[in-house]
């Protein structure tokens, strides 16, 4: 029992040839599932799941680890933004005009379709109101 626990453990750290191509992609496609969004303006904060996803897929294109930069291709906009390695995650943030912050981690750990499971958390403020959500998905390189 112990054996089969520790090959589990093994089997679900990223392998370092899965880290090394995560980190030197110079272009990622993602989707974004399942999220949910906040409702903050009382003291006891309500949640509402959205299994829809956020629409068509989005880009992080001329990624630069080196120079910490990218450009994000979107539905409604195009914009450059921040990249940042932790570990062995990719992480791209936005600061926009709007006062939001926006944060996308890639994990290196592939799935069996070779894709990276992603999380991208939206700190949004609409008219002063603030509507954080997260959302799961996953990316690939292209």
């Amino acid at each position: 029992m112990k054996a089969a626990f520790l090959l589990g453990l093994l089997m679900a750290v990223p392998t370092l040839a899965n880290a090394a191509e995560l980190l030197q992609a110079r272009s990622l496609r993602c989707e974004f599932g399942p999220g949910a969004t906040a409702d903050l303006r009382s003291d006891s904060p309500s949640f509402q799941l959205s299994p829809g996803g956020m629409g068509g897929p989005m880009d992080f294109d001329s990624i630069s680890v080196a120079q910490g930069t990218a450009r994000f291709l979107g539905n409604n906009a195009s914009v450059d933004v921040g990249v940042a390695i932790y570990g062995s995650t990719l992480n791209f943030f936005e600061f926009t005009a709007a006062g939001s912050f926006i944060v996308t981690t890639v994990f290196p750990n592939q799935t069996q379709t070779g894709r990276f499971p992603s999380v991208m958390s939206r700190h949004v403020s609409i008219l002063g109101q603030p509507l954080p959500s997260q959302w799961i998905g996953s990316c690939w390189i292209r």
